[in-house]
């Protein structure tokens, strides 16, 4: 008996002089907390790195079973499970990719991968660009952000966020990855290049803003079997002149170096008024409007043509715009050119020149004086959704995978698009996200937007973007088109 109790104090004092002897070296505290440890992450500051950076830091982050963290513990780091690293930094030697990961009591934290790139095995680099290729000078032509890759043993690297610097068609270099901008017009070329190595070039086209004289269009809405609401009328007509002739455009800094805000935001130069008089040239009881009461409620789209037919006043002095709660109804009639060929527009010609001038022309809203995608309509536009052709080239054309709209008709903040990179087959896995800001998104209505301080309603509207393009196209109708109260229908 007192041998076994012998040997027992001998196993013990030597547990003791182990523990004492492990206390020594990590010091008391971090001795006693390392056996608490349950989970251990570990982080590093980067993920690719190149020749001639700073060593790769690591740290690491471990909790008890109680989830609350553990102050004080050693780590030791583990490279490709094979090499152990004696202090908490790293110097690859050879490019490719390294996995990290931190042990501690034990205890295996989360793997880290990072890559490691020696200047001398880049030897191929690929540019891409997903934003906007064609720009203007004014009032901004900002370059959103680019992609740059390189390969390593075969494996795609991204390469981005290096010093590689890019090769603008002036000569110049930068290495601007954000906000590139351009403030002349003409066609400019964006290369990497990087020890004799190039990259194919970006090719932007930067358009030289014009300047167009503001043309007024009156408008007059009908409305059927309905009391026009005067503050609505007249917040419909401010949201067009804020959209439409918007003098003032701004973006914010940190919207000027995205690429899915469109660089082609311009002002139309297109004021929109309440008619103020009949065709008769009497006033109006209601400045803009009229009201129409039929025999009873219209339950068809061809009833409610029948009433446009019979009461749409002169196309070449108003633009009759149709408001009505008895039937859900929106469109417009896209405009006819004379003179002038545009591409989803119909030109007259000796065959439909009659048929054409005795076209019914009109808007028709629903219930609600305001629809900025139907003005677009009627004043040529195309919606450039679900991959269809605007005939723009500044407009993104994109697949939706959810609509965004609330059970107002209208776009919640939330509301977003996905856009597919090949328009034949949606993008998926990788889909890139936009808000929607253009007048002509989507043809629901957009609805408008409450002052955050009083609750009142107001003119701002979420699609307000109207691009060059867009203007063109609008501006050649003016131009051009019959049945439009324009200068050249007087």
């Amino acid at each position: 008996m007192k041998n076994i109790i012998s040997s027992k104090y001998i196993f013990f004092f030597m547990i003791l002089l182990v523990a004492c002897a492990e206390e020594e070296e990590l010091g008391l505290d971090i001795f006693y907390d390392s056996y608490k440890i349950d989970k251990i992450e570990i982080t590093v500051d980067r993920d690719i790195f190149f020749e001639g950076d700073d060593p790769v830091v690591f740290s690491a982050r471990a909790i008890d079973r109680t989830e609350n963290p553990v102050e004080l513990f050693d780590f030791k780091l583990v490279v490709n499970n094979t090499d152990t690293l004696p202090d908490k930094t790293f110097i690859p030697t050879e490019s490719g990719q390294y996995t990290i990961r931190a042990v501690a009591n034990e205890l295996e934290s989360n793997i880290v991968r990072i890559w490691y790139v020696l200047e001398s095995d880049i030897r191929e680099l690929n540019l891409s660009y997903e934003g906007y290729t064609n720009l203007t000078t004014n009032p901004w032509s900002v370059v959103g952000d680019f992609s740059l890759f390189t390969k390593i043993n075969g494996i795609p690297v991204d390469v981005t966020k290096s010093a590689i610097p890019f090769v603008v068609s002036d000569g110049s270099q930068t290495i601007q990855r954000d906000g590139l901008s351009f403030s002349t017009p003409g066609t400019k070329t964006v290369r990497a290049s990087f020890n004799g190595v190039e990259s194919e070039s970006i090719v932007f086209n930067v358009r030289e803003e014009k300047d167009y004289e503001i043309v007024t269009l009156p408008i007059v809405y009908h409305y059927i079997n309905k009391t026009p609401n005067e503050s609505e009328i007249q917040r419909a007509i401010d949201s067009y002149n804020r959209i439409f002739n918007n003098q003032n455009i701004r973006l914010n800094d940190n919207e000027l170096v995205n690429q899915w805000e469109n660089p082609n935001w311009v002002d139309a130069r297109l004021n929109f008024v309440l008619a103020e008089t009949d065709p008769d040239g009497n006033a109006l009881p209601f400045l803009g409007s009229r009201v129409i009461n039929t025999m009873s409620t219209l339950e068809s789209e061809q009833e409610l043509l029948d009433v446009i037919r019979s009461n749409n006043w002169d196309p070449n002095k108003y633009i009759n715009v149709y408001v009505t709660d008895d039937i859900f109804y929106e469109d417009a009639t896209r405009p006819i050119l004379d003179g002038e060929n545009l591409q989803g527009l119909t030109s007259l010609n000796s065959e439909n020149v009659t048929d054409s001038r005795n076209k019914l022309n009109f808007i028709s809203n629903t219930n609600d004086p305001y629809n900025s995608n139907m003005l677009g309509k009627y004043l040529g536009l195309y919606q450039p959704g679900m991959c269809t052709e605007d005939y723009c080239d500044d407009t993104f054309s994109y697949s939706s995978t959810y609509r965004p709209f609330g059970g107002t008709g209208g776009v919640n903040d939330g509301g977003r698009y996905n856009i597919a990179d090949d328009c034949s087959v949606a993008s998926v896995n990788n889909p890139t996200v936009f808000y929607i800001k253009n007048i002509m998104d989507d043809q629901i209505r957009d609805v408008d937007i409450a002052d955050p301080e009083t609750g009142n309603l107001t003119a701002e509207r979420i699609r307000e973007v109207i691009t060059f393009d867009q203007r063109e196209r609008m501006r050649t109708v003016i131009d051009h088109a019959i049945n439009r109260p324009t200068a050249k229908n007087q």
